[in-house]
């Protein structure tokens, strides 16, 4: 999965055979974004991305994967910290971009509350690093950064570090014995502006943004150091609260604007004396718009503006989805834009063959960061602004991070001519082509340098074989000096010929060496992934590692075969079994084991009464109940199909969609109780 794969699918529309694709692309932003503090997308165009699925889903509910981003909380951690699970699960919050989207918000209230009174409680969205802070019998007890909303990252030495983060708390006066709290760490601009002064001094790289600069500040290795860094801590609420005894006389359980109020008194930075109640949506947009104007002057960034229901009671009736609580929405504020002049439009090639756009410009500073190339996605997005060489066009970085051309300055237009797009690839001159349903072009000569390049990249990637040492700037160097061409490349490297390239040393040679040959002892599944066949990513790669002992066994396979797995569509199944009957992709599998690459899959042949069986469950789930049908052969399916052979129902004969379904695909149904009794489990 990469940025190409993902715009792609912004362009898509969704449907059966590239589900999975959709739920592994939010999957992986949500990694980069949660685990290493990197934004892919913006957010808009990640809320396009989530709402085509969840639509689809409940358009789809027996396609519903349990792997699904909609089932779970925003997925993260992957660090050298210990993990720790959060009280109350730190869910994520939906999205607005205008006052539409505030009065509709509003509206589903309404719905919900009908004749009940409700205000709001609004506040900055701190754009830094999410943290809650556990304290028990007065005392801090844990600090966790959010990580995958379940658990988080146990960083509570570091936290101490932060100003504003009290160790001691006086809650027993409210009697309560445990409380979890939740925060955001920031960094004050003017701190920001002067570590980045000091870092450019000492020819270090410099901080892209305080968000990304806050969250990696949480997760040094050297709590003093995280002290260097001038951290900053606002609080924003109150996730659980554990009484001392059952006399419940705390205050923290009547609005969220006394507990910014109490919470403040009791020394943290709250949002006490930024926020505002308001009575109506009217004066909820006139307070965003407010906040919208004076962003820049305020003394920390922030990205927009959060919107709760006031009364805890209302919040409680309103309850939660599996992603974000019912009660509060995010109101994002627009970019910052810049002026600056479109000096042409260059073409970069993916590995896939997806050609890309790129806007070289005027340098300009937006946000305090220097931009000078933009990618334009596709074709459609040049038409839809009408971007042509020559122009005034406006920059912004949306959220903050990721640079694009919002508009065209028209009055700055003299006679500028509307720009073509190329017909041919830029690198190896083949015809592009567009397919059906898709906003991109495409080289389709597999020999292409650019594409090899880019596949020889992702195939040693962290997302792949994770060779370490062998970089995107190292390939490139090795591929332009002929020393690496293709896969088999890697694993021939002339060695003492790198000893004598300029900057290479006895010892980075030895670790690349080392790299290299741990990479062959990969899990199969890495290997899969790596190859990068069409519409095949990590999820399901590692779905086919379980299918066969040896990789070369899908030669075997029929189209019928790749179809019957469970949760892969036609087009995903149709790549698979071209793959394996081309002879070149065997030739290279057969090279690559003989080279010491493993091809060994994971297969495990259970033989047992439920053998060749594919199970879905409904109304209900049940692990170990799963656990027992795999032990006897079973395989559990996670939406029901012309492959399922049982479904298995909390109650039968209520006349659900499902059953019908499964009586016209043939399909066994039976209760919970009769499907034990049966197969004796």
């Amino acid at each position: 999965m990469n940025n190409n794969d993902i715009l792609s699918l912004l362009n898509q529309p969704i449907q059966t055979s590239n589900y999975l694709n959709f739920c592994e692309a939010i999957e992986f932003l949500n990694k980069k974004y949660y685990d290493d503090s990197e934004q892919i997308i913006t957010d808009y165009e990640f809320d396009i991305l989530f709402k085509k699925l969840v639509d689809f889903e409940l358009n789809n509910k027996a396609l519903i994967s349990k792997k699904s981003p909609t089932q779970l909380v925003a997925k993260g951690i992957a660090s050298t910290f210990d993990s720790v699970a959060h009280l109350v699960p730190m869910l994520s919050l939906s999205n607005s971009y205008n006052s539409d989207d505030l009065i509709h918000f509003d509206e589903s209230i309404k719905k919900e509350l009908q004749d009940i009174f409700y205000d709001f409680y609004v506040e900055p969205k701190f754009d830094g690093s999410s943290i809650s802070l556990m304290y028990e019998n007065d005392q801090l007890v844990r600090a966790a950064t959010r990580g995958d909303g379940i658990k988080g990252e146990d960083i509570t030495e570091n936290a101490k570090k932060v100003k504003n983060i009290p160790h001691n708390v006086l809650f027993s006066q409210f009697n309560i014995k445990k409380i979890e709290l939740r925060g955001e760490v920031v960094i004050h601009k003017l701190i920001f502006d002067k570590m980045n002064l000091e870092r450019e001094a000492q020819g270090l790289s410099v901080f892209q943004n305080t968000r990304n600069t806050a969250s990696g500040s949480l997760r040094l290795k050297d709590p003093q150091e995280v002290a260097a860094r001038n951290l900053d801590a606002f609080i924003y609420s109150i996730g659980y609260i554990e009484f001392i005894d059952s006399t419940n006389s705390s205050l923290f359980e009547v609005s969220q604007e006394e507990n910014i109020a109490l919470l403040n008194q009791l020394g943290f930075n709250s949002a006490f004396h930024l926020g505002k109640k308001c009575s109506s949506i009217e004066e909820v947009i006139e307070f965003c718009n407010q906040w919208e104007d004076k962003r820049n002057d305020f003394e920390f960034d922030i990205d927009g503006m959060v919107v709760k229901l006031n009364q805890i009671k209302n919040q409680m009736m309103l309850g939660f989805t599996s992603h974000h609580p019912k009660w509060a929405i995010a109101y994002k504020f627009k970019a910052i834009e810049k002026s600056t002049k479109l000096l042409e439009i260059d073409f970069q090639v993916g590995r896939t063959g997806i050609v890309t756009p790129v806007a070289k410009v005027e340098p300009v500073s937006v946000g305090g960061v220097t931009i000078r190339s933009i990618s334009l996605h596709n074709e459609d997005n040049i038409i839809s602004k009408d971007l042509r060489i020559g122009d005034t066009v406006f920059v912004e970085r949306a959220g903050d991070v990721i640079p694009q051309i919002s508009r065209v300055d028209l009055s700055k237009r003299v006679a500028q001519k509307p720009f073509v797009y190329i017909q041919n690839c830029p690198t190896c001159k083949t015809e592009l082509i567009r397919k059906e349903g898709e906003a991109a072009w495409r080289c389709l000569n597999s020999n292409c340098e650019s594409q090899l390049l880019e596949k020889i990249i992702y195939f040693s990637s962290k997302e792949s074989m994770n060779i370490k040492g062998l970089g995107k700037d190292i390939i490139k160097r090795f591929f332009n000096l002929g020393i690496i061409k293709n896969y088999i490349d890697i694993y021939q490297l002339d060695y003492d010929f790198i000893l004598s390239l300029e900057g290479w040393k006895s010892q980075s040679v030895e670790n690349l060496k080392t790299s290299i040959e741990e990479s062959k002892n990969n899990e199969l599944y890495r290997l899969i992934n790596a190859l990068g066949i069409d519409n095949v990513g990590n999820t399901m790669s590692k779905i086919l590692a379980k299918k066969v002992n040896h990789l070369l066994d899908f030669q075997k396979w029929s189209l019928e075969d790749f179809n019957l797995i469970e949760d892969i569509g036609p087009k995903m199944a149709q790549s698979l079994f071209m793959f394996f009957n081309e002879k070149e992709n065997i030739n290279l599998l057969q090279n690559l084991e003989h080279l010491g690459v493993n091809l060994t899959g994971s297969f495990i042949n259970i033989e047992g009464i439920l053998s060749n069986q594919v199970i879905v469950f409904s109304g209900f789930r049940d692990a170990d109940l799963e656990l027992k049908i795999e032990s006897l052969g079973g395989t559990i399916a996670n939406s029901l199909s012309k492959k399922t052979t049982i479904l298995v129902m909390k109650e039968i004969g209520t006349g659900s969609s499902k059953e019908s379904k499964a009586k016209t695909y043939g399909t066994l149904v039976y209760d919970l109780e009769s499907f034990k009794e049966f197969y004796q489990i």
